[in-house]
């Protein structure tokens, strides 16, 4: 096989293999489960214990199992966690104790001209009426203006669009929208007047000039982070998609169930996805290898290779994270390789799960070159070039490694018949396609090698060698 260390690069997509599943996008939202506070809680009317969760003019409530859980919520756990908010959505009577209330919460960038997803769970309280009023907007600054009325009367980003919500349980309330770009803020809350609000009365309501919920997990994403990007697996290897959310993945138009794909065969792949109720928003590819393939694509950029230490020689390896490659038997922790010392170096590099790529030889040697050169090697004074395997050609023996060679070989009077650079170069006795006569010849070889000490050394040989059939 080959020598490299190459990160191939089929036509259009990155080699990078992944673990069965997909990491989570980035939810925006700062303390989005209200589990991170600055206080305790141990009254109402106290989000602003909660880190990131603001109020201005109202008093939505603060409820964490560290502190404030009355027996009116006692029975309602968390969606998440320890910890949700509450809020009044809904108010009839006109004194200020029970106007409605809203929540702001910040987020963890400014937000750009992209279009994003907001989910949050809400949990109606059965003593009043229920509503369908549920809304979210975003703002560049905190909107802390106090209405005369108690109602903030804002553009609502994204509305619930199920209609009145009875359900005495955790409902998850979402939707898409496009920012402007620069929004940094987060209101929830209801922004239309009481006659806008449509309502019901369940026969158990204790008040009917109220609305009451708890709030939990609230989440915000750009679509373009929900689209897992371009992948390669391994036959035989599957992938696990994001089904936190309301994501469902498709393939030639059939669903995966569970968000799980399991290829049959290699190939590339589309997988298309969607996101309720914001619809299809993008696709992307999974190309499938087997490990034949993929040895068979592995390019190579580096040979076999000696290297001088003086010179601050170094490797950088493309990918640790997806190769492993291991150094004289040891695996590698550093994606440099700069050797230390003079000597072998052997570098495998494999693909965790599949065959091992390739195997590359490197020697480090002290390139310093010295006077006084070894013998280690032999220069024969006689050769017979007879086709009887012994003795057959005039060239260099020993334990040596030559590194660069010039050799010629003259006749008597001075004419070439050989030359070469070669440094495992053979005389055969031939010159001109003709085979030469028995008698002397002249040499002058000069060299470069490695003796048995890992230094680097320079010699010149002149001398005759007897060429006898």
């Amino acid at each position: 096989m080959t020598s490299s260390i190459h990160l191939f690069l089929w036509p259009g997509l990155f080699l990078f293999f992944f673990p069965q599943n997909f990491l989570a996008a980035q939810n925006l939202i700062k303390n989005p489960g209200f589990e991170e506070y600055y206080t305790c809680p141990n009254d109402e009317g106290q989000l602003s214990y909660s880190k990131h969760w603001s109020t201005y003019f109202s008093t939505p409530d603060y409820f964490n199992k560290c502190g404030y859980y009355p027996e009116w919520v006692d029975t309602i756990p968390p969606r998440t966690g320890n910890a949700f908010a509450g809020a009044r959505w809904f108010a009839l009577a006109s004194s200020s104790d029970i106007r409605r209330e809203y929540l702001h919460g910040e987020l963890t960038r400014s937000l750009i001209e992209e279009v994003y997803y907001l989910e949050y769970y809400v949990h109606p309280m059965s003593y009043g009426i229920a509503i369908d009023q549920y809304s979210a907007h975003f703002s560049q600054t905190p909107i802390s203006d106090i209405p005369p009325d108690g109602t903030l009367y804002l553009e609502p980003h994204v509305q619930n669009q199920n209609g009145i919500i009875s359900d005495l349980e955790w409902v998850r309330l979402s939707g898409c929208f496009t920012a402007k770009g620069g929004e940094r803020y987060l209101t929830l809350g209801n922004f239309v007047s009481n006659a806008e609000t449509d309502t019901l009365n369940p026969v158990d309501a204790i008040s009917i000039q109220r609305h009451y919920a708890l709030i939990d997990d609230v989440a915000l994403y750009s679509l373009s982070s929900l689209i897992p990007s371009d992948t390669v697996i391994l036959e035989g290897e599957s992938l696990s998609f994001n089904t936190s959310l309301p994501l469902s993945y498709r393939l030639n138009g059939e669903a995966l169930p569970g968000g799980q794909f399991a290829p049959d065969s290699a190939g590339l792949y589309t997988i298309e996805v969607a996101l309720e109720p914001c619809g299809a928003i993008g696709s992307f590819q999974v190309e499938v290898y087997t490990c034949e393939a993929l040895g068979k694509d592995y390019e190579p950029f580096l040979s076999d290779t000696s290297v001088c230490l003086e010179e601050g020689w170094q490797l950088v390896f493309p990918r640790t994270d997806t190769y492993n490659y291991r150094i004289n038997g040891q695996l590698a922790t550093e994606n440099v390789f700069a050797p230390a010392d003079t000597g072998y170096y052997e570098i495998l590099v494999e693909l965790p799960g599949c065959i091992v790529l390739d195997t590359i030889r490197i020697l480090a040697l002290d390139c310093t070159i010295k006077d006084e050169a070894p013998d280690c090697f032999f220069i024969p004074s006689a050769f017979s070039p007879n086709g009887d395997g012994r003795n057959d050609y005039f060239r260099l023996y020993g334990p040596c490694q030559i590194q660069a060679v010039e050799a010629r070989i003259f006749d008597r009077w001075g004419g070439l018949l050989f030359e070469s650079t070669d440094p495992d170069f053979r005389w055969d006795g031939m010159a001109g396609g003709k085979a030469v006569s028995n008698g002397l010849y002249v040499y002058a070889i000069r060299l470069v090698f490695v003796g048995e000490d890992k230094r680097v050394y320079e010699r010149e040989e002149k001398g005759a060698v007897v060429l006898l059939r």
